[in-house]
């Protein structure tokens, strides 16, 4: 019987999670793969975490380093999150030639080539199946069922928070704050939610998505993100109207001469898109691949159990390969895109003008949005009151910079154009 011997950094919420279904698993794992997965250490400031888990006899420490030196531990898991305590202490298990698990989107997102460098230079494997997704195998589809495959576009619901804000105030007609209010209260959203409501949660996840699947190494700073905080309901409203349905998606999609853009943003999605149906804290991924077609993949997105079953599906496959003493993945000679390919996003948008009424406010913003070479698609006018309209357009395909100048314009040169103006894609 082959023994695999793993340690752990950090008990909270999926580490907790980790311990349970390594202990309930064992038999299984051991039946169906011939080894014996044991942890042996565990390091977790917080003594009273380990209360009730089924730790057997795996030795606790507060000090990291007492599983860098530990000659017992051929698996590192990291779960203690953060870009610098944890960077570190991942990037030194790898030079002691310890093969690392972690669940930390942030770190592989904003230091990816680094961590990715150090795993091939120290021969050693990464998992980060729980870094995307939560329980949904996305990041082994990738790396193994499609392998072959040219992705023309990858693109999701990568965010169970501010999926869950959106269809309660689609569903249920909430407005923003008593959406997320709501949200905290289930425990779907972090007394700060800042990460997951200004959309840097997702990018992270549409980064790492991005990275594996076009062999790219994107900058997270060259990633645009819009969020959804103090989003309106109104412009959930008349969306619908529209045969439209909001969701926060991550794209990543090749354009002309292999470049690559990368985008998380408020969308607008038909009715008839499989995402349109993926509501509350649920999470989904679309795939387009040259030889597969088109495959939707849904899940949960968070939560103990789910991401604590990504984890050890990791630990168990790096297992297989410590035993056979194979390389998981190769991240070698990364290409780097051209970011300022971004700007030339070619798509449809919905605009929402606030607008005095009067004669010719419309005329003069449909002028302006002309002179920039955008065309309008549709135009309704909803009159909210005796004195303001809300003005909503669809353009036909134009460009990202293009619109964003003629928006820009229109915000300081049209006094009649009373609140923010709204701008979202259309998928």
């Amino acid at each position: 019987m082959n023994r695999i011997r793993v340690g752990l950094a950090g008990l909270g919420t999926v580490g907790s999670g980790f311990v349970k279904l390594l202990h309930q698993s064992r038999h299984t794992i051991r039946q169906r793969t011939g080894i014996n997965i044991e942890l042996v250490r565990v390091v977790e400031l917080d003594k009273r975490r380990l209360k009730g888990l089924p730790l057997d006899q795996a030795q606790w420490s507060a000090n990291l380093d007492d599983i860098l030196k530990a000659a017992d531990v051929d698996i590192v898991v990291e779960l203690i999150g953060g870009t610098g305590v944890s960077r570190e202490f991942i990037l030194k298990a790898m030079k002691s030639r310890k093969h690392v698990v972690t669940a930390n989107k942030a770190l592989l997102a904003e230091h990816f080539s680094e961590i990715f460098s150090a795993a091939d230079r120290n021969g050693v494997n990464i998992g980060f199946e729980a870094s995307v997704a939560g329980g949904i195998p996305i990041i082994k589809i990738l790396q193994e069922s499609f392998l072959t495959n040219r992705i023309k576009k990858i693109y999701g619901i990568l965010n169970g928070t501010t999926n869950y804000i959106l269809t309660k105030m689609s569903l249920d007609n909430m407005d923003f704050a008593s959406a997320l209010k709501e949200a905290q209260k289930k425990g779907f959203a972090e007394a700060d939610p800042t990460l997951d409501i200004d959309g840097l949660d997702a990018a992270h996840k549409a980064l790492i998505l991005c990275n594996l699947a076009f062999q790219v190494d994107v900058n997270f700073k060259d990633v645009m993100v819009s969020g959804i905080r103090n989003f309106d309901v109104s412009d959930i409203h008349y969306a619908r109207e529209l045969g439209y349905v909001v969701k926060l998606l991550a794209v990543s999609r090749l354009v002309k001469d292999g470049q690559i853009v990368t985008y998380v943003e408020p969308s607008l999605i038909p009715f008839k898109h499989l995402l349109a149906s993926v509501n509350y804290e649920y999470n989904a991924i679309y795939i387009d691949g040259e030889a597969v077609g088109e495959s939707v993949f849904y899940g949960k997105g968070a939560g103990s159990m789910p991401t604590a079953n990504s984890v050890l599906s990791d630990v168990i496959d790096l297992a297989r390969h410590i035993v056979a003493g194979t390389k998981v993945w190769h991240y070698r000679n990364l290409r780097k895109p051209d970011s300022t390919v971004n700007k030339n996003i070619m798509n449809e948008y919905y605009l929402r003008f606030m607008t005095a009424d009067k004669p010719g406010v419309l005329g003069r913003i449909a002028s302006i949005l002309g002179k920039y070479g955008i065309s309008i698609s549709s135009c309704v006018q909803k009159d909210l009151d005796a004195r303001v309209t809300a003005v909503v357009m669809t353009t036909h395909f134009c460009r990202k910079q293009d619109l964003e100048s003629a928006v820009a314009y229109i915000r300081k040169n049209v006094r009649d154009v009373k609140a923010p103006i709204v701008v979202l894609n259309i998928r």
